[in-house]
């Protein structure tokens, strides 16, 4: 009973120090067309370099956008069409031959590039993984108000406030001054509308 205590015990410990992620670095929220760096730094066992496997998903995708598997002596693989243009695969974020593509360069993301990335590190011994949620948004292109006299009554004014290329939908707000008093649209019509480009 004693000896199989003992091997738990060791067990335990193996798996406690084996192939586990220490931090996954990445920001929250960046502007559309500012690069996007997503790092998932790891500490593994000596005996588990040739297991050693990285593997990125994105939303909820039971297929990986990127796998590298040191051991192969190849560069990473990017699998999928959205990243296939915009990973940069010569990109190394470490200097541990193990470690060295262990992180996301996403150059010129848009807005498609919003959602939840995870990052999952594997052994023939453990794995461990993490996630991150990043909003890419998107500024309008243009602002445009339109303001007109309802032809039917002249005391009505109808405001008509269009906003193009944004992401995500903004709440839009109209407010006015009179005589230092402000005001707000207490009722307003939004209509959505997405165009080809997303």
């Amino acid at each position: 009973m004693d000896c199989i205590f003992q091997i738990a015990l060791l067990l335990s410990i193996i798996a406690c120090e084996a192939v586990h992620i220490t931090d996954l670095i990445g920001p929250t929220v960046i502007e559309s067309g500012e690069e996007l760096m997503i790092d998932c730094d790891f500490d593994y066992l000596k005996e588990e370099e040739s297991q050693l496997d990285i593997k990125w998903y994105f939303n909820g995708s039971p297929i990986p956008v990127y796998q590298w598997v040191p051991s192969m002596n190849k560069g990473p693989q990017v699998i999928g069409d959205l990243f296939k243009n915009n990973l940069d695969l010569k990109y190394e974020a470490h200097n541990d031959t193990f470690k060295k593509h262990r992180a996301l360069r996403i150059v010129n993301p848009d807005h498609r590039f919003s959602g939840t990335y995870q990052c999952k590190v594997s052994s023939f011994v453990d794995e461990d993984f993490q996630q991150k949620d990043i909003l890419v948004f998107a500024p309008p292109k243009t602002i445009r108000i339109d303001p007109f006299i309802s032809e039917t009554d002249s005391r009505y004014l109808n405001v008509s406030c269009q906003v193009q290329g944004v992401f995500p939908v903004p709440l839009i707000d109209i407010s006015w001054t009179k005589n230092s008093t402000s005001n707000q649209m207490a009722k307003m019509d939004t209509v959505v509308k997405t165009g080809p480009d997303g």
